[in-house]
């Protein structure tokens, strides 16, 4: 069993979840691995967030974007704005990003 005391929770105030994850963990550290392993820097990653969960990942891309239902924390942090999720925001952005 993982103990409690090396865990961190992330509930976000105005929705009814919760993130648990083991302390130090993030979305930015597993980006840092995986821009690692695949040899790429931050400026040949994109990533999109709504939520603070989201803030760590914002930091480790060279393009970050925050959905217009994002968080106003989030969004101040983000390089650029998106679309919501509802109006398929990630799928608007992608498609404007050159191939190759």
């Amino acid at each position: 069993m993982f103990p409690v005391s090396r865990c961190r929770l992330i509930r976000p105030k105005r929705f009814y979840w919760m993130d648990i994850s083991r302390k130090g963990a993030n979305k930015g550290n597993a980006l840092e691995l995986i821009q690692r392993r695949l040899g790429i820097s931050a400026v040949e990653t994109m990533v999109f967030g709504d939520q603070m969960n989201d803030a760590a990942m914002m930091r480790q891309a060279g393009f970050s974007y925050a959905g217009a239902n994002a968080v106003p924390g989030l969004r101040k942090m983000a390089a650029f704005t998106a679309p919501s999720h509802a109006d398929n925001g990630v799928t608007h952005v992608s498609r404007k990003v050159p191939a190759g």
